[in-house]
């Protein structure tokens, strides 16, 4: 991911819809839950304290529940 740079904890989700996050998953070890500690404010999703930083190259992938339009 490019906004994952070892510092941040906020990143943007391309999607504008999102209402509930399912899962988050890390490929760096280690890996830790989705359920454990973030918070979702529109499309910005900021990761707590007990969530690993992501360090700078890794993916950060984020399973999400989106509005529907027909």
């Amino acid at each position: 991911s490019t906004q994952t740079n070892g510092i941040t904890k906020t990143f943007n989700l391309a999607r504008r819809d999102v209402v509930a996050i399912l899962d988050i998953q890390l490929s760096q070890w280690p890996y830790v839950a989705a359920d454990v500690d973030f918070t979702l404010d529109g499309s910005e999703l900021r990761l707590g304290s007990a969530f690993p930083t992501p360090e700078a190259g890794q993916t950060l992938i984020v399973i999400c529940e989106v509005q529907f339009y027909p």
